[in-house]
């Protein structure tokens, strides 16, 4: 996807987390390269937080699921030990 077009917030839903951080990576790129207009600089960096924000989400998501499984698992051991 390139900075021209913006993604509607279905498409971003049905993104892999790894593909919406291709898209922060790229804006940054674009970004960094300085020769934008304010208007479109802005527009960016606008479009990067919505990427930044939808990337922390999932890996706060991600963090959440992997202290469940945890957390079950070591209800599961304890319960194993002490019925043995």
């Amino acid at each position: 996807m390139s900075d021209n077009s913006n993604p509607t917030p279905e498409q971003l839903e049905n993104l892999t987390f790894e593909e919406v951080l291709a898209l922060l990576n790229e804006t940054v790129s674009n970004l960094d390269q300085g020769d934008l207009s304010l208007d479109h600089a802005t527009k960016l960096y606008e479009q990067g937080m919505i990427f930044s924000e939808i990337c922390l989400k999932r890996l706060n998501d991600a963090q959440l699921k992997i202290s469940d499984i945890q957390e079950k698992h070591s209800k599961s051991t304890e319960n194993n030990l002490a019925n043995t």
